[in-house]
């Protein structure tokens, strides 16, 4: 199923310092593909590398709040669907 990890695109990948701090993610990695959003086949049961890059972020023990941005086509109605997935309390020690 191909799936796209948002950096910098709708529905944008944010980060959320422990001071209250927003940044937007400034690059996507997923797999191989590299960029704004990078889009690749996600195979079940494989594992695939994920990253998202934040610049300018400052040093900081966790983030309160990680939304990642997503879009994928479900092969059973081929009508893509986007949104986020969010992660409190991110601890980055």
């Amino acid at each position: 199923m191909p799936f796209t990890l948002i950096a910098s695109d709708q529905p944008a990948s944010l980060a959320f310092t422990d001071k209250g701090l927003q940044f937007e993610a400034a690059v996507a990695q997923f797999g191989s593909q590299r960029g704004w959003t990078a889009r690749q086949i996600a195979v079940a049961n494989v594992p695939t590398p994920a990253s998202l890059t934040f610049t300018e972020m400052p040093q900081t023990s966790y983030l309160s709040l990680l939304r990642i941005g997503y879009r994928f086509v479900p092969p059973e109605t081929a009508n893509p669907e986007e949104g986020t997935v969010e992660f409190r309390r991110v601890n980055l020690e």
